[in-house]
């Protein structure tokens, strides 16, 4: 019998394929379905499990994902123990808006049932708080350095959130800055949310990285030289668009878990 199962949603089967192939753990998808009134229904083979990790995040419409996830962990919980939930993305995990911060603070605390918490990127230690079992937010921008210096060994950062200051000055330190512009954000809902002043020179030599890509991304490799992602949210496989896959950190993260 194998006691532990990785259980994932369709936007995390890319990251869930890495995750069971590096921790030797079996992946099974989560089927979400309505009945006849619409209410919304999970159903998942577990075998015969009693330990999961749990690979989910919040799509719009962000109130169908809040009870897709509550369901999920609300029945592998039923079954079992939830060791881990990767929840990623989070919406409005950065805002300071009061009104987004009272949504924040609802949506993870009606968030229960797993041991353990993770999710990607930048959210701030006091929103962590705000989950009802440890939390941690790591980071899948080691993994972008790491990529940048084997390709191209320099590049001149530039974050489109200030909020990512530190890491373009943590990034300087390993990158010397010349060569290809390397551009930062955290989330791309689609492209319309991208200021257009950043793409408005030749978009030879123009490099954006985005943690979570959240819509088609024809629209933007048109404007960039390459586009460069992470699985934690699945997209298509095109020419120019490269997927970085941040399996590793949550194994490193979840340590001695399956000894």
């Amino acid at each position: 019998m194998n006691e532990f199962l990785i259980v994932y949603d369709d936007n995390k089967s890319s990251l869930a394929r890495s995750l069971s192939n590096i921790m030797k753990i079996k992946a099974v998808p989560l089927k979400v379905e309505k009945d006849d009134v619409g209410r919304v229904r999970v159903k998942v083979e577990l075998e015969e499990a009693r330990r999961f990790i749990y690979l989910g995040g919040f799509y719009v419409p962000y109130d169908e994902s809040l009870t897709k996830n509550v369901l999920a962990l609300s029945t592998l919980s039923d079954r079992g123990v939830v060791e881990a939930a990767v929840i990623s993305p989070l919406p409005f995990h950065k805002s300071t808006k009061p009104v987004e911060i009272s949504f924040f603070s609802q949506m993870v605390r009606t968030l229960w049932g797993a041991k353990k918490f993770i999710t990607f990127d930048l959210v701030p230690p006091e929103k962590l708080g705000y989950f009802r079992a440890e939390a941690v937010s790591l980071s899948a921008f080691p993994f972008l350095t790491e990529y940048i210096f084997n390709k191209w060994k320099s590049a001149t950062v530039e974050a489109l959130d200030q909020e990512l200051d530190a890491i373009v000055e943590a990034m300087r330190l390993r990158l010397k800055e010349n060569g290809v512009k390397l551009l930062l954000d955290v989330e791309v809902i689609s492209s319309d949310f991208l200021d257009e002043e950043v793409f408005r020179s030749s978009k030879e030599g123009k490099v954006l990285f985005t943690t979570h890509l959240l819509t088609e991304p024809e629209p933007i490799l048109e404007r960039v030289e390459e586009l460069i992602t992470t699985n934690l949210v699945e997209c298509k496989k095109l020419k120019g668009l490269k997927v970085l896959d941040v399996a590793p950190a949550i194994k490193e993260y979840l340590g001695l878990l399956l000894l």
